[in-house]
């Protein structure tokens, strides 16, 4: 069977392309209406994917010429689009689309795959699936594998519950559904199908009862125990070939998805591997090039201007080993997702240990660094010390960069009881943060990275690292701010329900 693909991307061409061929239908392409139009006249298609914002002529239009032509009339449309809206969705079935598959769905491929097949081969069941059917009556038994061969599945086929989880275990991986009857010697298909579930690993695979059962409190028992479906004896071909058909075209998306899911693990571990090579290999020459410099700043030669241009060769390597080491460090948080062996954490002693470390650093800006701990002194949270602290770091050196000369940066500690929480505050006087860059302030590589008040460099990374490592402590970080007036970021973590 022919389909015309019509898209104005080659790259969706392809992948459209690639999985229809799979399935042997003969592809034909088109790059924008008009083209459609004429390979449309020319050869006569089975069915057409349709893209909507495509150049020359969108496919509203195109699809309103084809429906004028008596073959045009006939032939299945299914729109394939990234704008997908009510009113497009409306506008295309008013237009006589039969069908509208948004292009940011899981798998949108195979669900174009699953919905030709239901459209053109509707009386087929998708190939290469295998089934296991377990039932005690022989004749039923033969009579359901009989019909699931000629349909093209593999079927593995068992004469009670033990014997269908005996061969469960063995084809674990290679069971595509599974259809059992309720009341079988041995173990009965609700146990078979609580053992399948828990212990085999088929906790989605479908699983459909077949059974002459007709008490509801039988019937809810089923699903209970992790039915899929229920179909009762006695049943036609159609009837249970049409059950089969929907869990399967929804399993195959399952499994693509699971697939697509696979494929992005394996491309993040790639990338993790790559920027932790990167990393390690960039420190060594970073750090030659911050020692040389050490040593050439102590030539007496040296006039001014060269002394000037070291200190920038210094101040560039240090902020490339900052960025170095915050990307190591985000790719170690977005790896772990729950912080590192959590322990109570007394947090005002905490804050004391910050504070000291930076205030060397508020007094050469001339910034007075100030703590206020209300009731909250013996206070602790459950969590990771050095990630607290680096918590701590982060949010007193923002304020401490973009506040000038004369200001002050207050971090505040405060419980509430009634919740059960500690209050974090962290308030500066500085510049503030203007509202255009509040919405992307935690990304990674946020554009609203940019220099303190004296000059001072960012990576875009903090703040992103901040919000991980607060949600690790099942924390929330929020943030208010007047551009000109300062900022402030407030935190909140669950108190230690057991006392220190």
């Amino acid at each position: 069977m022919r389909i015309l693909v019509v898209d104005d991307s080659r790259a969706v061409r392809t992948c459209m392309r690639q999985k229809l061929e799979k399935l042997d239908y003969e592809v034909i392409e088109a790059a924008n209406g008009q083209e459609a139009m004429r390979k449309t006249r020319q050869c006569r298609p089975d069915l057409i994917t349709m893209d909507i914002d495509m150049p020359e002529m969108d496919g509203f239009a195109a699809t309103a010429a084809i429906r004028t032509t008596e073959e045009g009339r006939r032939i299945p449309i299914v729109f394939v689009t990234g704008k997908d809206t009510l009113e497009d969705r409306e506008k295309g079935f008013h237009l006589g689309a039969v069908e509208f598959i948004s292009k940011a769905s899981a798998a949108p491929w195979q669900e174009v795959a699953c919905t030709v097949n239901r459209m053109l081969r509707c009386n087929r069941l998708p190939a290469n699936f295998t089934a296991l059917v377990a039932e005690d009556n022989e004749v039923t038994r033969m009579l359901i594998c009989s019909i699931l061969r000629h349909e093209g599945l593999r079927v593995i086929d068992a004469a009670d519950g033990a014997e269908a989880l005996d061969l469960a275990k063995k084809h674990r991986t290679e069971i595509d559904l599974v259809i059992t009857d309720f009341v079988m010697p041995k173990l009965d298909g609700g146990q078979l199908c609580v053992e399948l579930r828990t212990k085999v690993g088929l906790r989605r695979t479908p699983i459909i009862f077949l059974s002459g059962v007709t008490e509801r409190a039988m019937i809810l028992n089923m699903f209970h125990a992790g039915a899929t479906d229920y179909l009762m004896k006695p049943f036609t071909k159609e009837e249970l070939l049409a059950r089969i058909r929907v869990h399967m075209e929804q399993w195959e998306l399952v499994k693509e998805l699971n697939r697509t899911v696979g494929q992005l693990e394996h491309l993040n571990k790639l990338r993790d591997e790559f920027t932790a090579m990167a990393t390690h290999d960039l420190k060594s020459p970073l750090n030659s090039v911050m020692g040389f410099t050490q040593i050439l700043q102590r030539d007496p030669t040296l006039t001014a201007s060269q002394l000037e241009m070291l200190g920038n060769i210094r101040d560039s390597s240090e902020l490339m080993l900052s960025i170095i080491k915050d990307i190591v460090a985000l790719g170690r948080i977005e790896a772990q997702p729950e912080a590192d062996r959590p322990c109570p954490l007394p947090v005002a002693p905490l804050i004391n240990v910050a504070v000291a470390s930076l205030q060397q650093t508020a007094a050469a800006k001339d910034v007075l660094l100030d703590t206020f701990f209300d009731d909250a002194v013996g206070c602790a949270i459950d969590g990771n010390r050095n990630d607290f602290l680096r918590i701590l770091n982060n949010l007193l050196t923002n304020a401490i960069k973009f506040t000038p000369s004369g200001g002050k940066v207050t971090l505040s500690l405060n419980l509430e009881e009634e919740r059960k929480m500690v209050r974090l505050t962290v308030a500066d006087t500085g510049i503030g943060i203007p509202p255009t860059m509040m919405a992307g302030l935690f990304d990674k590589f946020s554009k609203a990275s940019r220099s303190g008040t004296r000059g001072e460099h960012g990576t875009g990374l903090g703040l992103a690292i901040t919000r991980r490592l607060v949600e690790q402590h099942h924390g929330t970080i929020s943030v208010t701010s007047t551009e000109g007036e300062g900022s402030c970021f407030r935190l909140t973590f669950p108190l230690l329900s057991v006392p220190l």
